[in-house]
C-alpha cells in the first residue's frame, strides 16, 4: 500500500522517486484493480465453487 501512495503522490507531483518515465496512474489503477480482485477472491461463494474441496 505505501508503494501505491508514492505512485499516487508522483503522478499528481510531477516528481517521481523512482526515475523518469513511468506512467503512475498505470499502476496505481493496476494495484486498484488487484484489490478490487482480492477482495473479491475472498469472499465466501467463490470459496464454495473451488475444485479441491
Amino acid at each position: 500500500p505505501v508503494i501505491v501512495l508514492l505512485d499516487l503522490f508522483s503522478g499528481v507531483t510531477g516528481f517521481s522517486l523512482f526515475g523518469g518515465n513511468i506512467a503512475h496512474f498505470a499502476h496505481v489503477g493496476g494495484a486498484l484493480i488487484g484489490f478490487i480482485m482480492m477482495w473479491y477472491w475472498k469472499k465466501n461463494q467463490f470459496n464454495q465453487n473451488r475444485w479441491d474441496r
